[in-house]
């Protein structure tokens, strides 16, 4: 084999290097800590001081919010920077792709606010650069300004300025596991859903969030309304209207 050849299989050989991670929080060991990795998607080289600023920001802003702040000793924080060829990401119903790391791209389900990314590079990424016992929680910001994001595997916001309730609410899905509690989209099925926060029970002592916590013995007061009409703020009760359905499933 000519040596210029062994030379190029080598170097096709070669691993991708790892990504630079800066620490945004840290308290403590990955192993006893909920560690919330932070990555970006359409931030070019000369971008990345923008996408720490962002990061930075976003931090903050999580914790300041409850129950993350009451908790905040318990989370460590990472930002790693991912480097795009083009800012942006694609926008199928404007005709228009930008060649991005993470492969960010709107209007995913015929959902134009709905952002979704190549999982396959998103893995790739955190394989090469973050421990597997410091990657709990991964968040992915999409370096542009239409309101948008996403949540599943892991949490996707635009840079919108409405960030970090996006967010917020998307890392409900990603970490929490809770479904969507407004009436916006397709209702379907007729099953009881898995997640935490609806239901389509109606008897009081089999309300998922009437059961075993909370004083006396559920959140829900006794002899409080079923279903529940009135929206007194931090009062749970059982209320119609959760997950797509504006009728038979109820949130908390």
């Amino acid at each position: 084999m000519r040596p210029w050849l062994v030379s190029v299989v080598l170097l096709c050989a070669l691993p991708a290097a790892a990504e630079p991670v800066t620490s945004l929080r840290d308290n403590g060991d990955p192993n006893e800590r909920i560690d919330i990795v932070i990555l970006g998607d359409g931030f070019t080289l000369g971008e990345q001081a923008a996408f720490q600023a962002y990061a930075a920001s976003l931090n903050d802003q999580i914790f300041a919010d409850e129950p993350f702040r009451e908790y905040a000793a318990f989370f460590n924080v990472h930002a790693v920077e991912v480097v795009s060829n083009e800012s942006g990401a694609d926008h199928p119903e404007l005709d228009t792709e930008s060649d991005t790391a993470l492969g960010a791209y709107y209007n995913c389900a015929e959902i134009e606010r709905l952002i979704c990314l190549d999982w396959v590079a998103v893995e790739e990424v955190l394989e090469r650069s973050v421990d597997a016992a410091a990657r709990e929680v991964v968040l992915v910001l999409v370096n542009d300004t239409k309101y948008g994001g996403s949540g599943g595997r892991y949490a996707v916001s635009s840079i919108h300025d409405s960030l970090s309730e996006i967010m917020l609410h998307e890392i409900g899905h990603s970490f929490g596991w809770l479904a969507d509690e407004y009436t916006d989209g397709e209702c379907s099925g007729d099953t009881e859903p898995t997640e935490a926060n609806v239901t389509r029970i109606t008897a009081r002592d089999e309300i998922k969030w009437n059961t075993g916590g909370g004083p006396p013995r559920g959140w829900i007061e006794p002899g409080r309304r079923l279903p529940s009409v009135d929206e007194t703020p931090s009062r749970p009760g059982l209320y119609e209207g959760a997950k797509y359905c504006e009728q038979g499933v109820f949130r908390p």
